[in-house]
């Protein structure tokens, strides 16, 4: 990072981290009008495979195994995939 003209501070690099990104998000609510953010994880380097998470009040799942395509199913069905019995 070149420091900017005037600019008597140091320029401070760029820092990896080793952090996950969300891919893809959705907000839906639940049968019980609860609030829930399903979001795909993804790791920075590509090495893990993706997560599908769900977290709604102070719990959430993670899905290891899930659809490809659960961007495109409605929110029944989405919402099914948290509770896999």
């Amino acid at each position: 990072m070149e420091p900017q003209p005037g600019n008597k501070e140091p320029a401070v690099p760029a820092r990896a981290t080793v952090g996950k990104r969300r891919n893809a998000m959705r907000v839906l609510k639940d049968q019980n009008e609860e609030m829930v953010v399903v979001y795909e994880l993804v790791g920075f380097d590509d090495t893990e495979a993706p997560i599908l998470v769900f977290e709604w009040g102070r719990t959430s799942t993670r899905l290891f195994n899930y659809p490809s395509n659960w961007r495109d199913l409605k929110d029944g069905a989405l919402l099914a995939l948290r509770n896999p019995h």
